[in-house]
């Protein structure tokens, strides 16, 4: 849980010293995601965890839908963890922690243009990718194709309106 960090980070250092040592090794990355509810959740300690380990192997993964249901700012999130991203993914949420919920991009309240302008400000050149949460998954009406089409076409939106391209 979220009261568990000072509990656990020293711990955390140790077990992704370890991941990241051994993901040098083999030449692969390891991305980190803090989590709503879990003990690491918040920027500054993702930062802190990649100062203490300090190894070109563990970055974060940077998912600003655990920040914005916390209420903590998206310009300056994404200007601390843009520089340490590996990865980054959306999905829209309403509310705040713990009365929030996670949704298909275009149902909520995320604003991808501000989140897509913040990014370019912050120089992050890498992947943007959806990701369709559990609570999604779980209705009873779920189409993972219509998910994905919808997805598909505000994150187009975004981008056409941010003035961005797209790699493939």
């Amino acid at each position: 849980t979220e009261a568990d960090w000072p509990v656990v980070k020293e711990q955390l250092v140790e077990r992704y010293g370890a991941l990241a040592r051994h993901a040098e090794q083999t030449g692969t990355l390891i991305g980190m995601e803090p989590h709503i509810g879990a003990a690491l959740h918040l920027p500054e300690q993702a930062i802190w965890l990649i100062e203490q380990i300090a190894s070109p192997a563990l970055r974060v993964h940077l998912d600003i839908s655990h920040f914005n249901i916390r209420g903590l700012d998206m310009e300056e999130t994404i200007a601390k963890l843009a520089p340490y991203a590996a990865h980054t993914h959306v999905k829209d949420e309403r509310g705040q922690a713990p009365d929030h919920e996670f949704l298909i991009p275009g149902e909520g309240e995320m604003d991808y243009l501000r989140y897509l302008q913040a990014l370019t400000r912050a120089n992050y050149h890498g992947h943007v990718a959806t990701e369709i949460s559990l609570m999604v998954q779980r209705r009873n009406d779920y189409d993972p194709f219509a998910a994905a089409d919808q997805s598909y076409t505000v994150l187009s939106r975004a981008f056409a309106e941010a003035g961005l391209t797209r790699g493939r």
